[in-house]
């Protein structure tokens, strides 16, 4: 027998006896839903920033925004609900942060009504500064952690077949990473 041949030999075996190995039985556990009424502490990331947005309420600067040009038509009614899926999915999105006398506290809602915030220019002939300073605003616009909805959702009807939609989310709930990950949610809904 040639070198060659037993060395094809000893791998097929190998092999062969990597197939027929008593596989071990993987336990899956399931994550168990946290009881309702259960207090959650916020991460220290969360408290960091909790601080922060109480020492300067008005700024903005821990607040992410992201601006979506959409040519076309648009069911905004369909967009609508494929946001309140969302936020129905992911309970961060319908989180507040209340101060207690043991500290900060998440208040996580059961459900919220999440709507989509018109924006809106006063006159119907508006330039394309108007419309970029619209939307600005509506992105800047500070959060109240203990009670807004920390993910807004602004749209500007610039013509019949083009819409600006404003994306703003505090820095406490998510970040560029998940917001590109709640994108790619809402428009596979």
């Amino acid at each position: 027998m040639t070198p060659d041949k037993k060395d094809n030999i000893k791998k097929s075996s190998v092999l062969d006896q990597w197939r027929k190995r008593k596989k071990e039985s993987v336990s899956i556990h399931k994550i168990t839903p946290r009881p309702q009424d259960s207090k959650v502490a916020p991460s220290s990331g969360q408290q960091r920033l909790w601080l922060l947005q109480k020492i300067y309420p008005e700024n903005p600067f821990y607040q992410y925004g992201h601006l979506y040009k959409i040519k076309g038509d648009l069911d905004v009614e369909l967009l609508t609900e494929s946001f309140q899926n969302l936020v129905a999915r992911h309970e961060i999105l319908r989180t507040n942060f209340i101060e207690t006398s043991a500290g900060v506290e998440l208040k996580i809602h059961p459900t919220i009504d999440f709507l989509i915030e018109k924006i809106e220019l006063n006159n119907n002939t508006f330039s394309e500064k108007d419309a970029q300073q619209a939307i600005q605003s509506f992105a800047k616009k500070t959060f109240d952690l203990t009670q807004d909805q920390l993910l807004r959702i602004g749209l500007l009807k610039k013509s019949e077949k083009e819409y600006w939609m404003a994306l703003s989310i505090h820095h406490i709930i998510g970040d560029r990473s998940s917001s590109l990950i709640l994108q790619q949610e809402v428009f596979d809904f």
